[in-house]
């Protein structure tokens, strides 16, 4: 058993923050590519680094939490048993 902290779980609403900021990095990156919104040429590249942060935050968040009611072992496994007898 290892003795890392166990993660949180997220509340209900965690999964559409997840996927909002998904849609709104590719909605940045999109617009400024193909139709650009006003304001935002004068951005310049700040756009992508935006979008890239949106991205970065998105993989941190997925990473930190877990979803609720998982916990660290799979309580409906059954016990391993390894060659000398001894349950793992």
């Amino acid at each position: 058993m290892s003795d890392k902290k166990a993660r949180p779980p997220h509340t209900p609403g965690y999964g559409g923050v997840v996927a909002l900021t998904v849609i709104l990095s590719a909605a940045i990156i999109l617009t400024y590519t193909l139709l650009p919104l006003p304001g935002q040429r004068e951005l310049g590249s700040l756009n992508y680094a935006a979008a890239v942060f949106l991205l970065v935050l998105t993989f941190a968040m997925v990473k930190r939490f877990r979803p609720a009611g998982i916990t660290g072992e799979d309580a409906t496994a059954k016990p391993r048993v390894r060659a000398g007898g001894e349950r793992r």
